[in-house]
């Protein structure tokens, strides 16, 4: 198992659902019978809706019965399923859609066994769209894998530029430990102010960097920086 974890603490990586892709996608119409429901989290409704709207080729609608199947939510569970309805969707460039499948292959979710070429290979279609959690899951390949710390670094600090709670904290990890020789804990301390913006571990990591008086952090360092 490759799974890289650099936080302080423990992490889950969530689903993105929709949010990904209704930041990063253009204006569109306004939403469907599908989208709503599913917004309104009336998933078993949301599961007839989209049934056949995603049969006539809707992305979203594709996108939306694969989360469903994936995480059994109103309907029962159906990984073989969901992969079907997540590849019909990331064929069609949704960046959530591709993530999920690239995640899903790198499990064996739905599949017949684990496949970690096209798993990373999804992963990366994502990650040219932006993909948060798809650039951090790149981030912990490539330190944890190939033990290429220098692209692993740049993976994740562009997923923690993007908001991303967990590469922010494993941001953390890499400038306060000095993972790949490249360590610096006021800039460490820079990344942990950012991450106690979301929630108590990241405050409580924060508050046990800058104990010491040199790892205050360095107001003149902005790695998101244009």
């Amino acid at each position: 198992m490759y799974r890289f974890i650099l936080t302080l603490g423990a992490g889950l990586l969530s689903l993105g659902l929709l949010a990904h892709a209704q930041q990063t996608a253009p204006p569109k119409a306004p939403l469907s019978a599908c989208e709503q429901l599913y917004e309104q989290k009336a998933y078993a409704d949301a599961a007839q809706a989209c049934e056949p709207v995603a049969e006539a080729g809707n992305a979203q609608a594709q996108l939306i019965l694969g989360l469903l199947y994936l995480g059994g939510l109103e309907v029962p569970g159906n990984p073989q399923r969901a992969v079907v309805w997540l590849m019909k969707a990331a064929g069609q460039k949704v960046a959530e859609a591709q993530y999920q499948l690239g995640m899903a292959y790198l499990s064996g979710t739905g599949l017949s066994a684990p496949n970690l070429v096209t798993g990373v290979e999804w992963l990366l279609k994502a990650a040219e769209q932006q993909h948060p959690a798809a650039l951090a899951e790149l981030g912990n390949y490539y330190t944890s894998q190939l033990q290429d710390y220098e692209k692993g670094a740049s993976y994740t600090r562009r997923a923690a530029c993007l908001g991303n709670v967990t590469a922010q904290r494993n941001m953390v990890r890499i400038l306060y430990y000095g993972i790949g020789n490249v360590k610096n804990c006021r800039q460490a301390a820079w990344w942990a102010r950012r991450a106690a913006e979301k929630d108590e571990l990241s405050r409580s990591n924060y508050r046990i960097i800058t104990s010491r008086a040199d790892c205050l952090p360095d107001a003149a360092y902005n790695p998101c920086a244009g």
